[in-house]
């Protein structure tokens, strides 16, 4: 686990560093644009990240000005989130440096890439068992 996290954090940190923004920060960057439109509680349970954290990331990226933070006239408790230009265009700088890592990945045999996938999901499934396991 420790040779997949370091070598995740080396090839991501610094692509969304340069952006002047954190992983998590990104995480939900990328989440909101995949939803286009999201609350907080959504965002809480699709990330699994707990909802005061959750709150206190939307915030900061709110004063940055990646993301806007909407109240229902309806019902104040609920925020909806959404990416302001400016954090379209910082998610999309991250995607397209992604991108480019991913065309690393096109030399490599089919046989030998499908074993990686393989590796990944089975690793997948062992974390989501140990998870329910231990009630986490």
């Amino acid at each position: 686990m420790f040779i997949i996290k370091n070598t995740f954090q080396k090839t991501f940190e610094p692509i969304v560093q340069a952006e002047n923004i954190n992983v998590a920060q990104a995480l939900i960057l990328f989440n909101i644009d995949n939803k286009h439109m999201i609350n907080i509680k959504q965002l809480t349970q699709d990330l699994e990240i707990n909802q005061g954290n959750t709150s206190l990331m939307c915030k900061n990226l709110e004063k940055l000005g990646l993301i806007e933070r909407t109240r229902n006239p309806e019902d104040e408790r609920m925020v909806t989130l959404t990416l302001t230009c400016q954090g379209k265009k910082i998610k999309d700088n991250i995607e397209r440096k992604l991108k480019e890592i991913d065309d690393y990945f096109i030399g490599i045999p089919k046989e030998k890439f499908d074993k990686i996938i393989d590796g990944i999901e089975t690793l997948g499934e062992v974390l989501q068992t140990s998870k329910q396991e231990q009630n986490i």
